[in-house]
């Protein structure tokens, strides 16, 4: 056995955080495996929301002002179930869950929101794509001028192939036919509030 072999990686918390993440988003446009995907994302989040709180911020899932603390630890057991249920094999070995993997990009959404935080906004291409791809899906659910980097006639066109996610598994694979240049990143700078 070489000692090359079995050398350690030496890693971040942040560090760990972002690469999970990157993975879980590169799942999710693969539309692939969405317990690994929720799974990945989720650690990630875990990683991120302590990160972020040492520095005064928060999640805008988990640490929400808008539940009554009498409240707040029916709703954290209600948001953390799918995650404990993924990792936790001896609590009880006969439950079942009814998964739901619609939650996935509020999570991952969140994931770039306390990343840009962290890392000074500098944001990946996979968080960037997701970005867009949150616009392009959720456009209802957005603050005006959010959804200014992507123009409205681009939105209907992605919407139009009828699945936005490979459209955008594609972009993501292809970095060198589709770049995102500095300026593109910048106007994604506007979901997550920098």
């Amino acid at each position: 056995m070489t000692e090359e072999k079995y050398s350690a990686e030496r890693i971040s918390k942040l560090d760990a955080a972002r690469r999970q993440l990157r993975t879980a988003i590169r799942l999710f446009f693969e539309e692939d495996d969405s317990i690994s995907t929720y799974t990945l994302a989720a650690a990630s989040h875990e990683i991120f929301r302590t990160l972020v709180k040492f520095k005064g911020g928060a999640s805008m899932i988990k640490d929400s002002d808008f539940i009554k603390p009498e409240h707040q630890k029916e709703y954290e057991d209600f948001m953390n179930e799918p995650q404990n249920f993924f990792k936790h094999g001896a609590r009880d070995p006969n439950k079942t869950l009814d998964f739901k993997a619609q939650s996935t990009p509020i999570w991952i959404l969140d994931c770039i929101m306390m990343e840009a935080k962290l890392a000074d906004h500098r944001s990946t291409r996979e968080s960037t794509l997701f970005q867009y791809w949150f616009i392009t899906e959720y456009p209802h659910l957005l603050k005006p001028g959010v959804t200014d980097p992507i123009s409205k006639d681009l939105r209907q066109f992605i919407k139009s192939t009828g699945n936005s996610k490979g459209l955008f598994h594609m972009i993501l694979q292809q970095p060198e036919r589709y770049p995102l240049t500095d300026q593109t990143r910048r106007k994604t700078n506007r979901i997550r509030g920098a």
